[in-house]
């Protein structure tokens, strides 16, 4: 079975809770709908005006403010439409139109959790993307550092050269860190770092050496410790290569 991360598992509470919250509401709204009003206008007044409240208290919660916030085109758009239907919903029902009210406050409740599945969705794509990329990325990163292996067999390192590949490695090590404790995005930021300055060095190195493959060897087993090096680095510059294919 796949081990499921702290991050998982709050994006999915987070989910069934929105889910939950909806079925309730609409529970609450069939319900109310449901009773009967045969007792008379003040009867549809009162329960039109517990729908009324409903709603109103949903604007002014934390949800809302946080749909706000979210960046979502959609859900920001659907929670102006509800303050628009609760306002013509008041209107309506001033005016003596319980019918028409009470079809603009059901909507409202519909299109508030709507929004809610909107802004959930958009967060569990935002992670599944944020984590492909830090794999994208470190792949990446070790592809660099597997060609800076390579160039230094032929030509030792300089001692800012050293440096850089410490830099890089320390960049690595952070990421990686940050990625066990669900902090992706700031994983992803230490790896562009990384990615940055790996891609920098093998340029520079690359420029700055000339490459010449010299077979000459003390013995069997020197050469073949030398080849064995060569190879060990193909895979993860395969894997770079091919994640920027992709």
């Amino acid at each position: 079975m796949p081990k499921r991360t702290s991050n998982d598992i709050t994006t999915f509470v987070a989910y069934m809770v929105s889910r939950c919250a909806f079925i309730f509401m609409i529970l609450i709204i069939v319900g109310i709908t449901a009773n009967p009003v045969s007792a008379g206008s003040d009867s549809k007044v009162d329960l039109l005006n517990q729908k009324r409240n409903i709603i109103e208290k949903l604007l002014g919660s934390n949800a809302t403010r946080r749909l706000m916030e979210s960046g979502h085109k959609d859900a920001i758009a659907s929670i102006l439409l509800i303050r628009d239907e609760l306002k013509e919903a008041d209107s309506a029902l001033a005016t003596g139109d319980s019918a028409r009210s009470g079809i603009l406050l059901d909507q409202a409740l519909i299109n508030f959790f709507q929004a809610l599945r909107l802004v959930n969705k958009k967060t569990v794509t935002n992670i599944a993307v944020e984590k492909k990329s830090y794999t994208e990325t470190l792949d990446s990163v070790f592809g660099y550092l597997a060609s800076l292996d390579i160039a230094f067999l032929q030509s030792a390192a300089s001692d800012s050269e050293k440096q850089s590949v410490i830099a890089i490695k320390k960049l690595i090590s952070d990421a990686q860190q940050d990625y066990k404790l669900n902090k992706v995005r700031e994983a992803n930021l230490n790896l562009a770092k990384a990615e940055t300055l790996a891609e920098k060095l093998v340029t520079v190195v690359q420029h700055n050496q000339t490459i010449v493959y010299d077979l000459k060897f003390d013995s069997p087993k020197d050469e073949y410790e030398y080849e064995l090096k060569r190879y060990r680095v193909i895979p993860p510059l395969l894997g770079a290569f091919e994640s920027r294919i992709v």
